[in-house]
């Protein structure tokens, strides 16, 4: 099953990433897991010590939030994961 995946460019940083991006999964957590497999340096810009999402990471699935399911949230052929991020300032 084949996902695309267009990242924030926060995530590119450093990384000489392939475009477009397409990983395989049944879910956003084989997504991510299958990304981060071609592209170690991501695990740790998406996900925290614990193996969760990071606070800051958003992962859309054809535009609609993943959130709360998020890792479990789940995938066909043809859809385009979107990771984005969470910004703040003042």
């Amino acid at each position: 099953m084949s996902v695309k995946v267009d990242l924030h460019s926060f995530f590119y940083d450093g990384i000489d990433l392939a475009n477009p991006l397409e990983v395989e999964g049944q879910n956003v957590g084989e997504c991510l897991a299958d990304l981060v497999r071609r592209y170690p340096p991501l695990e740790d810009k998406l996900f925290a010590k614990t193996g969760k999402l990071h606070g800051y990471v958003e992962v859309f699935v054809n535009a609609e939030s993943s959130y709360p399911e998020e890792l479990a949230y789940p995938v066909q052929d043809g859809d385009v994961l979107t990771v984005s991020m969470f910004l703040a300032g003042g």
